[in-house]
């Protein structure tokens, strides 16, 4: 779907953010416009039975509905049972906030890092060792975005293991200037579309602004019954933050869903499990077929919700309800 001319929506977020830009998002949310209603009833029809619960979750909720959602989560910081996915993907975290793991035959690959240094030595290398995994293994930590609790447990992985650690130059000026509150290590900036390869896997990378001005996606590769295959890691649950990203989600979504149909992927995954409603992994036996796996139709599928859902928040703004949450 082709976005707005974008002069027009320009000109409505620099509108909005010299009016709202420290508003917060509403107690009680407005009526719905018409354009909002229209692209979250096309959500609704992607989504079908199967996949209802992310066209009508998190993704595609009002700002005030959102945060009262997302706020059951986040409270909750119990540890969960890290759980592996097809041969060599992995998950340990919170049901708030995680990272995944792809193992290679020379090395392993973390896309995130939790909150802290003290996770990352409490929570994520116990996990490791518990799931067989060698900590000094990790190669390479790419970091989606600078919001704390995604890049904080970088550091003990470089002061350990001298683990290279990646990120968008913007963000990583971000993680720069609030060093004081969250450490970090060494970080390297990416460059869009950049490939690292680790053994037998890669991923490759894409700057894909919305969630934050640097907000990184992946492309990787897994192994799923010793058949290389593809996923893709929206780097942000929630592609408009603010007016100023309004130019921004359509985009930074069509990117990063093009990547994956080129690689024929079969899914996508999230650091905020309840962002795509896969807190069901956690409740369930390990299954012959991995959940994650929906198949290249099931992957159009989920992004065109994300497109849809994005351009449903843009209409928000568009109908000037101006929020930032």
């Amino acid at each position: 779907m082709k976005l707005l001319n974008y002069k027009i929506l320009a000109a409505l977020a620099v509108m909005a953010m010299s009016t709202s830009a420290s508003a917060q998002a509403p107690e009680v949310d407005p009526p719905e416009p018409l354009g909002a209603l229209r692209h979250l009833e096309r959500a609704k029809q992607i989504g079908g039975t199967d996949l209802k619960n992310i066209a009508e979750g998190y993704i595609c909720m009002p700002p005030a509905m959102a945060n009262k959602w997302s706020g059951i989560y986040r409270s909750n910081k119990t540890p969960v049972e890290p759980f592996k996915e097809f041969d060599n993907l992995y998950y340990i975290g919170q049901i708030p906030v995680g990272l995944w793991l792809i193992k290679s035959n020379d090395g392993i690959i973390m896309l995130d890092a939790l909150h802290d240094e003290a996770e990352a030595r409490d929570v994520v290398v116990p996990a490791m060792i518990k799931l067989g995994l060698n900590p000094a293994d990790v190669k390479l930590i790419v970091i989606s975005h600078s919001h704390g609790e995604h890049y904080g447990g970088a550091k003990y992985f470089y002061d350990h293991y001298k683990t290279k650690v990646v990120a968008s130059e913007a963000d990583r000026a971000d993680m720069i200037k609030n060093a004081d509150k969250t450490p970090i290590p060494p970080i390297d900036a990416i460059t869009d579309g950049q490939i690292f390869t680790v053994g037998d896997m890669t991923v490759q990378t894409f700057i894909t602004p919305g969630h934050t001005l640097g907000t990184v996606s992946s492309l990787f590769s897994i192994k799923d019954k010793g058949v290389t295959k593809y996923m893709t890691m929206l780097g942000g649950t929630r592609l408009l933050l603010n007016a100023y990203d309004v130019n921004h989600g359509h985009d930074s979504v069509h990117k990063l869903w093009d990547a994956g149909r080129s690689k024929g992927a079969i899914g996508a995954v999230a650091s905020h499990l309840w962002g795509l409603d896969y807190v069901t992994l956690l409740k369930r036996p390990q299954p012959a077929k991995s959940t994650l796996d929906v198949g290249t139709a099931g992957y159009d599928r989920i992004m065109g919700i994300f497109d849809e859902c994005t351009m449903a928040m843009t209409m928000r703004f568009l109908d000037q309800r101006k929020f930032s949450f």
